[in-house]
């Protein structure tokens, strides 16, 4: 089809009105064509000097001389002022005050509506015009609209097709046209290109299944556009012509191409959004576990929405479901213990009073019962205007860092306490060894029917009792060392039940349970009957007018969770309870009675040190002690403590008496405390042996050369040199050297060698005079001499 320019075809309209005019003796020519309902001049034609038959601004109808009958006219209307010819309207005054003797008026008509009017006007004279001359004009304005359309259309058309282009070209999502009989390419604008790495000629031609990567959704989605369905599909998966794979969101439409039909296939390339939730799922991810690892949960409350947002982890410190609980601040708030309520609320509502940060440390209750101890910290989001936007905060559950920092406040009383001990103890059991021992010499001494006989009798108990006092210390402040070897508990229990009959007095009932079997419990046998002693005492205070008492062992295996709050690791462990019918403690009492001193007892009633020792016994053994009481209704101690195979040694006894006297052997007696040193040295001559003696280990080594000595006896802590490196002097000129050192407590012999640390080495004090030279004859023994 020839294709005509439309400023070529606007001119020769302009040139053939001008032309049809002067034919006519007109003195101006008009085309108007309607328009939103008017009629609009699309071109115009005057005689050279003259003026248009109507103003440029004016329609058809503002020159007031438009026939009534025009709409409905199938040949042209002549309208004058004057003259020969009648009919036609009466000219406008406007048209009279201009000087206009008529106008020619030729409707257009297409569709069986009026489209176009063309005008020719006289102005000054009359129009030289007869009715044959009229008919021809029809066709001059059907033939002059008709073309004028017929280009415009064509115009059209092209700056369609080159906006298309345009649009199509400089699209920056890919573009391909797809045949959909054949499935193969027809076109792709440049981004396509691009995007699949296709030159242009590669591109058209191909076939659809060499771009996708999941065939079978494509080709529902042909089938669908085949249908004349558009589809939009949010993710495809693509291929790229080096076989790269990429996520692309897609959108058809068809369009028909000549006779065919054409899928338009609109792609947009979606790497950066799918790497970016990939990222954000990640971070997301990394997140959560990192509020698992550290429990930590975080919340948002929007105040103007009401909306809240929990984390996972936020759940699972409170011990719901968020499957099938909501959690709101109120409901928050609901899990909170109810004696600490009433403070949280109150700081939450300062904090959305004053859009301040808050933080606050409390316990909340789990649906199951368990109590957990969380720090919450919040901030205020605002907007530039100050009014809030969001609350964010966190929630960590600190439970078992607050259980900790409980730990290490007893261990450093216990460590204080401890260190006051090891001070005491030294100068302390020096005394009492000075006691015990004269007291057991004046006792072998005195003859049965003595009076004074009771006297010494009491004096020996007092001491022991003080003796004790100072290994309660020493056991609660960990200056004692345990035993790792097994022992039977239900043994340890039945050895100690006629004593601790005779300690709680008749008007308490005892009973046992011993239930515990096959198993053994890792602790020295002295510190489970303390142990047992210490609760017994304790309940029997707490029965001044009688009551029961059961002793009861058994086993159990303790969970995580059950050991998490004992404080040990989980596993198995054998049970000893102790259960009074007493007058009961209150919650404020329970939560300090492991602790050293402390006591409900009147002054110069009770030291406050007997629970802290049964502390101290059951946690170095790896085991922990619990306590349930409510008053009025008694008490009960579990203590609990691994269980190893049984098969450990028997309980140990008392130290015989020597079963040989002395055989005139030298021992050197090096002790600083002057009444112990002549303790000693008294003893061992009674039994036979040459004692030298020696205040400090600069005098000992003074005899030690003048002198031979056959066995070394000595405090291990003394006047400059300790008593360990005195016996690696005397050994380095006399190998082989027996030696016994004397402790006021076994902290002192830390880091001793293996030879002086063993039991034939090393005396406790005090001591008793025979525990004493059984100790001297074993280490003699053990040298052969």
């Amino acid at each position: 089809m020839l294709s005509v320019d439309a400023g070529a075809v606007d001119a020769a309209v302009v040139d053939a009105l001008g032309r049809v005019a002067e034919s006519l003796h007109a003195d101006s020519a008009r085309v108007f064509r309607r328009s939103a309902g008017a009629f609009r001049c699309t071109h115009e034609w005057a005689a050279s000097g003259g003026e248009p038959a109507l103003p440029p601004e004016r329609d058809l109808e503002a020159f007031g001389w438009l026939p009534e009958d025009l709409p409905h006219a199938d040949r042209p209307v002549l309208a004058r002022s004057g003259g020969a010819l009648r009919e036609g309207p009466e000219p406008g005054e406007r048209a009279v005050q201009e000087g206009w003797r008529g106008i020619a008026f030729v409707p257009v008509r297409a569709g069986g509506g009026l489209e176009g009017v063309l005008t020719f006007g006289w102005r000054g004279r009359d129009p030289e015009i007869h009715d044959e001359q009229l008919g021809p004009l029809s066709v001059l304005g059907d033939v002059v609209v008709g073309t004028v359309d017929r280009v415009r259309a064509e115009q059209a058309l092209r700056e369609s097709e080159e906006r298309y282009r345009l649009l199509f070209e400089g699209a920056r999502d890919a573009v391909i046209l797809v045949d959909l009989e054949t499935l193969h390419a027809i076109d792709a604008n440049p981004a396509a290109r691009e995007l699949y790495g296709y030159a242009t000629e590669e591109f058209l031609g191909t076939h659809a299944d060499a771009i996708t990567a999941e065939p079978d959704a494509s080709r529902e989605v042909v089938e669908r556009a085949r249908r004349g369905e558009a589809v939009q599909v949010p993710l495809r998966w693509h291929r790229r012509k080096d076989g790269t794979t990429f996520p692309v969101e897609l959108s058809t439409n068809v369009i028909e191409l000549g006779d065919r039909k054409v899928m338009v296939a609109i792609g947009r390339d979606m790497s950066r959004r799918v790497e970016a939730e990939r990222s954000l799922r990640d971070s997301e991810a990394a997140l959560e576990a990192a509020q698992h690892l550290a429990s930590v949960g975080s919340w948002i409350h929007e105040p103007g929405t009401g909306r809240h947002l929990w984390s996972d982890e936020l759940y699972r410190i409170h011990g719901l479901d968020p499957a099938t609980t909501e959690l709101t601040l109120t409901t928050g708030l609901e899990h909170v213990h109810p004696d600490d309520r009433e403070r949280v609320e109150e700081l939450f509502s300062r904090s959305s009073e004053h859009r301040g940060p808050c933080q606050a440390q409390y316990r909340i209750v789990r649906p199951d019962g368990t109590e957990r101890v969380v720090v919450a910290a919040s901030s205020w989001e605002l907007d530039p205007a100050g009014h809030p936007l969001r609350n964010l905060g966190t929630v960590q559950d600190v439970t078992e860092r607050v259980r900790l920092e409980e730990q290490l406040r007893h261990a450093q009383k216990m460590e204080a306490v401890g260190r006051l001990a090891g001070g005491i103890a030294h100068d302390f059991n020096n005394l009492l060894t000075a006691i015990t021992g004269y007291t057991t010499l004046l006792l072998a001494e005195t003859p049965e029917d003595d009076a004074r006989r009771s006297d010494l009798i009491e004096i020996e108990a007092a001491a022991h009792r003080a003796s004790d006092l100072v290994g309660q210390l020493l056991t609660f402040s960990r200056r004692r060392d345990p035993s790792s070897e097994p022992h039977d508990l239900n043994e340890i229990v039945r050895s100690v039940e006629g004593m601790l009959r005779r300690v709680i007095g008749e008007d308490v009932v005892l009973s046992t349970q011993l239930h515990l079997v096959g198993d053994a419990v890792p602790a020295e046998p002295g510190e489970l009957e303390q142990l047992l002693l210490n609760l017994a005492v304790n309940a029997r205070d707490a029965m001044p007018e009688g009551g029961r008492l059961t002793i009861t062992t058994s086993q159990c295996d303790l969970g995580e969770r059950a050991a998490e709050q004992l404080g040990v690791a989980p596993g198995r462990y054998a049970v000893l309870e102790v259960a009074d019918t007493g007058t009961g403690m209150d919650e404020e009492t329970r939560a300090h009675i492991f602790e050293p001193f402390f006591t409900t007892k009147e002054p110069g009633k009770g030291t406050g040190l007997g629970l802290s020792t049964v502390y101290a016994i059951a946690t170095r053994s790896g085991g922990a002690v619990e306590a349930s009481s409510e008053p009025g209704r008694g008490s009960t101690f579990r203590a609990y403590l691994p269980r190893v195979p049984a098969g450990g040694r028997a309980l140990p006894t008392r130290p015989e008496r020597a079963a040989r006297p002395g055989r005139s052997e030298r021992v050197l007696v090096v002790e600083d405390d002057v009444a112990v040193r002549a303790l000693v040295r008294q003893v061992l001559e009674r039994h036979g042996f040459r004692v030298l003696v020696a205040a400090d280990g600069d005098e000992a080594e003074r005899i030690a050369r003048r002198e031979p000595v056959d066995l070394l006896v000595s405090d291990v802590v003394l006047p400059g040199r300790r008593g360990p490196e005195l016996a690696e002097a005397l050994r380095a000129r006399r190998p082989g050297l027996p030696v016994v050192l004397m402790s006021g407590y076994l902290g002192e012999a830390a880091g001793l060698p293996e030879d002086l640390a063993s039991d034939g080495g090393l005396l406790a004090k005090p001591f008793r005079p025979e525990e004493l030279v059984a100790r001297v004859l074993e280490a003699l023994d053990r040298a052969g001499r």
